[in-house]
C-alpha cells in the first residue's frame, strides 16, 4: 500500500469534511472518516493484541520482563499492525495485532 496514488474529487471532498476531531484514514483501499478518539483506539487495540502475542510467544508473565518493543512503521491503508518484543533475556518475537475496520461500530 506504500505505492503513490492520485486522491479523487470525492477524497478530496471527505478529507475537507472532516471538522474538529475528526480524520480521514485509509483502510485498505477505502478512505474513511472517523474520530480521532476511535482511530487512536482502534491503533491502540491492535498494537496491544500484538504486544500479548508476542509476549504469549515468550511466554512472558509479567511487563517487566520486557526489555523493549518495536511497532512497525505504518503504511496508507494498512490493515494490520507488527510489533517486535525482546525479553530481558535477549529473546525475541514479532506478532501482528488486526486493525479494526474502523466502519463498525463494535
Amino acid at each position: 500500500m506504500s505505492d503513490w496514488r492520485e486522491v479523487t474529487a470525492a477524497e478530496r471532498e471527505l478529507m475537507r469534511s472532516c471538522g474538529p476531531g475528526e480524520v480521514a484514514i485509509f483502510y485498505g483501499d477505502e478512505l474513511v472518516k472517523i474520530t480521532s478518539e476511535r482511530m487512536l483506539q482502534i491503533y491502540r487495540d491492535a498494537v496491544n493484541a500484538a504486544i500479548k502475542g508476542a509476549a504469549e510467544m515468550l511466554a512472558l508473565e509479567r511487563a517487566d520482563e520486557i526489555e523493549s518493543w518495536n511497532v512497525d512503521d505504518f503504511e496508507m491503508g494498512q490493515t494490520f499492525v507488527r510489533v517486535t518484543l525482546t525479553s530481558k533475556a535477549g529473546a525475541q518475537a514479532s506478532a501482528i495485532g488486526m486493525i479494526a475496520d474502523p466502519r463498525r461500530t463494535h
